[in-house]
């Protein structure tokens, strides 16, 4: 439930920053939560104090929805609210100079590859 919700609202937020052109607010949110990802299961294999399945639960859902309060608090810092933001979405353009560039694509899919490789790296960690 938690986990549905709180993806939801990251998707929802974060659409409208990516419809404004505004991405580094996305990469701030996946990197902040990135950083408390790694200090959460750091301080859990050092204490010792959950199993390897609970922290990585609570890592995984936690992660989802901090950087679902980041990608909210973005939308705020620019626009005040979501509905101002979604009112002030720039109108469908049919003309060339509005193509899709590869800096775009590469700064918004880089901090998606980063969580990705540093997930795959976490496995081992958390198993021990």
């Amino acid at each position: 439930m938690f986990f549905a919700s709180g993806s939801n609202f990251s998707q929802c937020h974060r659409g409208l920053i990516i419809s404004h052109k505004k991405t580094l607010f996305s990469t701030l949110a996946t990197a902040t939560r990135l950083i408390i990802i790694i200090a959460f299961l750091g301080w859990a294999v050092y204490s010792e104090s959950l199993t390897g399945i609970v922290a990585s639960s609570l890592a995984w859902t936690g992660g989802i929805g901090i950087e679902g309060i980041m990608v909210f608090l973005g939308v705020v810092y620019l626009f005040t609210t979501p509905g101002r933001a979604a009112k002030k979405l720039p109108e469908v353009s049919n003309t060339d100079s509005d193509k899709l560039q590869l800096i775009s694509i590469g700064s918004f899919f880089l901090p998606l590859a980063i969580m990705r490789f540093l997930r795959s790296g976490a496995r081992p960690i958390i198993q021990c």
